[in-house]
């Protein structure tokens, strides 16, 4: 599962830097894992570390609406 937050939808990489915003991008596993990516980060920065959020397989992942929380869904 994949999805980016609402400022990625809303931005493009330059807009988002001079806002301060980040584009982000949640990555699920079957695993039961989860990882933020910032999109617009150099390969130099930290791309983020998967971290165990479930027991099982993360089927779906959403934002909020004000990117603040992320939900996940297991079945």
């Amino acid at each position: 599962m994949v999805v980016f937050n609402n400022r990625a939808k809303l931005y493009s990489a330059d807009e988002a830097r001079q806002l301060g915003e980040k584009r982000l991008l949640a990555l699920g596993s079957e695993e039961g894992a989860v990882k933020l990516v910032n999109v617009d980060a150099s390969e130099s920065e930290d791309a983020g570390t998967w971290w165990r959020a479930h027991n099982n397989a993360v089927f779906d992942l959403k934002w909020t609406a004000n990117d603040t929380r992320l939900v996940s869904h297991i079945v």
